[in-house]
């Protein structure tokens, strides 16, 4: 389980627990180890020349991969993944 956090009635965030199952838990393992980040709080995304992606730079790889791999999403864009994310949560 993974504590995600959530806001309450008042606006303050409150921790919430997502159920993964065991297969999922070592595919985020394997990427984890092969990432190999620096520490818990450091960036993942990161450049061959070892800067941070800004969210439009992400964008604009997200838009390159829609009409490369020719996608039929309208919304294709870092917020439209985390809208969606927490719409299954």
């Amino acid at each position: 389980m993974v504590p995600m956090p959530q806001k309450c009635r008042i606006g303050i965030i409150c921790p919430k627990t997502i159920r993964i199952n065991s297969q999922l838990k070592r595919h985020i393992t394997d990427c984890y180890k092969a990432i190999n980040p620096i520490g818990i709080n450091a960036p993942i995304l990161v450049s061959q020349k070892g800067t941070i992606f800004t969210i439009q730079r992400i964008n604009v790889i997200l838009k390159e991969l829609k009409k490369k791999y020719r996608l039929h999403i309208d919304n294709f864009s870092c917020h439209s993944f985390r809208k969606t994310f927490g719409r299954q949560v």
